[in-house]
């Protein structure tokens, strides 16, 4: 993967307890950067996030100072637990790719929504959904199109840093065969996050229908 550190954990849940391990490997070395375990109960599965992400960020702090972790962290999250369980198992359900199950996770992404109207991961889910949805269900895309516009551009107003949403905001505007508008968001999107494999794969695919 070309990177120098890689984040291993497992999760296990027992009734309303989760319990959480942890490691920061070196991935050169393969040393032990950093190892915990978290026993808590899933009400408290975002704290318990906020631990790890934190504890990670201060191993890195040459690259990443503390302030500029939590920044990171809190940015486009919620604080809601019962939001943030509702929007992973909508990424849980988004990530089946079946008719079914996508509207499964549309509820969930709605529902956390509902929970937490500034939470701008679950905007972006509902983006997500909605860029993908004409591929495995009966919607026309130039019905699901601009509603994947619209979600990603709420995720912006609350995460002008999502990389992700300006890749679905290309993909809406390639579906619409806008090519300038689309070309200008994916190279929004790869600016914002180089490693974004989705934007790499669909700005792919874009240049390919270019070059027809």
């Amino acid at each position: 993967m070309k990177v120098e550190a890689v984040v291993t954990g497992r999760v296990v849940q027992r009734g309303d307890q989760l319990i959480i391990s942890s490691e920061l490997i070196d991935a050169r070395t393969n040393r032990n950067l950093w190892g915990d375990q978290y026993d808590r109960k899933v009400s408290d599965a975002l704290a318990v996030q906020q631990d790890i992400t934190g504890a990670i960020a201060s191993r890195l702090r040459e690259q990443l100072s503390g302030n500029e972790a939590k920044s990171q962290v809190a940015r486009g999250g919620t604080s809601d637990p019962e939001a943030y369980q509702l929007y992973l198992k909508g990424r849980y359900q988004w990530q089946k790719r079946t008719q079914d199950s996508l509207e499964k996770a549309k509820n969930y992404f709605n529902q956390a929504i509902e929970k937490d109207p500034n939470y701008a991961q679950a905007y972006l889910g509902l983006a997500d959904y909605y860029i993908v949805v004409s591929d495995y269900s009966p919607v026309p895309v130039a019905e699901s199109s601009p509603k994947a516009s619209a979600a990603a551009q709420k995720a912006l107003a609350l995460d002008d840093t999502s990389s992700q949403a300006h890749a679905v905001l290309a993909g809406s505007a390639q579906n619409l065969w806008k090519w300038d508008e689309a070309e200008r968001e994916y190279r929004r999107a790869l600016e914002l996050d180089p490693t974004n494999g989705t934007a790499h794969q669909w700005y792919g695919i874009f240049l390919s229908y270019r070059a027809k």
